[in-house]
């Protein structure tokens, strides 16, 4: 059986982390990974910690304007999974072209 990950930080650490999630500037990313980092070192269980996660994350998009509160789930899924896409392929005749040009040597000073 696995066991849990154990994260230890020492003060400088955890102060630089919490510099990152207050820091309203800070990359999204960076932010996102410290707040997985931090509770992880409280000794948070790791499901209990995806689930704030989410909600923070859900919450952000909310007040963000990005989505609204009853779409905040996953989108519906396609109604027939094996339809085709909305876009249809492009033709032979698309395919050839493009296979033509590409084997042309490159106009003038062109380094691709």
């Amino acid at each position: 059986m696995r066991t849990g990950i154990s994260i230890t930080l020492e003060p400088p650490d955890r102060e630089r982390l919490q510099a990152i999630v207050k820091n309203r500037n800070a990359a999204q990313m960076h932010v996102s990974r410290a707040e997985i980092v931090l509770p992880r070192a409280d000794g948070i269980a790791t499901n209990e910690i995806i689930a704030a996660h989410r909600q923070l994350q859900d919450r952000r998009l909310a007040l963000a304007g990005v989505v609204d509160a009853g779409r905040l789930r996953r989108p519906p899924a396609r109604e027939d999974p094996h339809a085709p896409p909305r876009i249809p392929p492009l033709g032979a005749e698309v395919a050839e072209r493009v296979v033509a040009v590409r084997l042309q040597d490159p106009p003038g000073e062109a380094t691709q």
